[in-house]
């Protein structure tokens, strides 16, 4: 395939050049800090995970990992999906209302099984227009491969992989006393050819810090590009698309679910960079830490329609989100992070909430008896 190349008019996201997409048409009006006009072939979004539109791109640090709040508040809430992947429902009441929910894997209290999740690694290798510097993905992809994200390494809750061991601590308790062989793993990922994207000036830039090359792309770019996901359908997979030292202009990675036309179940996609230290990011959240929170926060809320009490982000005060999203609660703290080794190199992966911080259950099932695996939270969150 060629390179694509996506035209972005001002206040418009269009499909850009690449293969045909069909003939069905569909507009949604976006409205988050502005108005931004969807125009979409063969898909329709059933929740995106992304950051709020700005006018500009900025050489800024994006001021969130993800903008999931944000742009699920602007387009309301999608209708529950039938789901291509293996998953568990339950739920939990609070202040009288229930709240259900579905993540991936089984449900813990029903004893010790085992779940592999597929996963497709796509590397995208983008050429700056502005700034004349490409970022290829494929140049991070054995890193990926060797991090704690695919890994084994030694956690409390067990020596297993970074997202395994989330989810073994999120439910601590039943595992320790139901469930001690429960594991949601990820399987060995299919690593697909590199897929090369130009992007024009306007739509994003590239250039040169003191630690090495980064480049900024708009969120109306990024979600011009959606239709190239079409190609790679497959619902009991989730496409991770892998950039190297590249941003959105508010946001650092995302992920979503969307239902392309003529099908019936939706295909999940993570979005995520891999930042080489003090390029984009801090050293603590740098390498796969993007690539952690997102990956915590698909295992449980793939479908992004697990709502629960609105909460306020413990890092800014801000009255945040009503949505499962584990790893935004932890972002802005100061031990948002922690370091895990695989392979002779460390990496820094994310601290997650579990859910007893938004159910406010006290005492939390969380391992350690904090509301979130490294302890960054102690308390539940405080409601809006």
């Amino acid at each position: 395939m060629g390179v694509l190349v996506a035209s972005v008019p001002a206040g418009v996201i269009a499909w850009g050049a690449g293969p045909k997409w069909g003939a069905e048409v569909m507009r949604r009006v976006v409205r988050a800090s502005l108005v931004v006009t969807i125009v979409a072939a063969a898909c329709t979004l059933a929740g995106p995970s992304v950051g709020a539109s700005s006018a500009g791109v900025t050489r800024a640090r994006p001021r969130r990992v993800d903008g999931t709040a944000a742009i699920m508040n602007a387009l309301g809430r999608p209708a529950k999906p039938l789901a291509g992947l293996p998953s568990w429902s339950s739920s939990f009441v609070f202040g009288g209302t229930t709240y259900p929910y579905t993540m991936l894997g089984t449900d813990p209290h029903a004893g010790s099984a085992t779940t592999k999740l597929r996963v497709k690694i796509i590397p995208v290798r983008m050429t700056f227009d502005d700034g004349g510097i490409t970022l290829d993905g494929h140049d991070i992809v054995k890193d990926v491969l060797r991090s704690p994200i695919f890994q084994k390494a030694g956690y409390r809750s067990g020596r297993t992989q970074y997202a395994d061991a989330m989810q073994r601590a999120e439910f601590w308790n039943t595992v320790q006393s139901t469930s001690p062989k429960y594991h949601v793993l990820l399987a060995a990922p299919k690593v697909l050819p590199t897929v090369p994207i130009e992007v024009p000036a306007g739509s994003g830039h590239a250039f040169q810090t003191p630690n090495g090359p980064t480049g900024v792309v708009t969120t109306a770019f990024l979600l011009s590009l959606l239709p190239l996901v079409t190609q790679y359908y497959d619902p009991k997979s989730v496409l991770v698309f892998l950039v190297k030292d590249v941003s959105g202009d508010t946001f650092l990675g995302f992920h979503f679910a969307f239902t392309p036309s003529g099908q019936t179940l939706p295909q999940t996609l993570i979005f995520s960079g891999v930042f080489t230290p003090n390029v984009v990011t801090g050293p603590s959240d740098s390498d796969v830490y993007v690539l952690s929170h997102e990956f915590a926060e698909w295992i449980n809320d793939p479908y992004l329609n697990n709502n629960v009490p609105q909460w306020v982000n413990p890092g800014d005060g801000t009255c945040f989100s009503t949505l499962l999203e584990v790893g935004d609660p932890v972002e802005f703290l100061a031990n948002n992070s922690f370091e895990v080794t695989t392979h002779r190199r460390t990496y820094h992966v994310t601290d997650v909430a579990g859910l007893s911080w938004f159910a406010h259950e006290s005492p939390p099932t969380e391992l350690g008896g904090a509301y979130s695996y490294n302890g960054a939270l102690t308390a539940p969150s405080d409601l809006c």
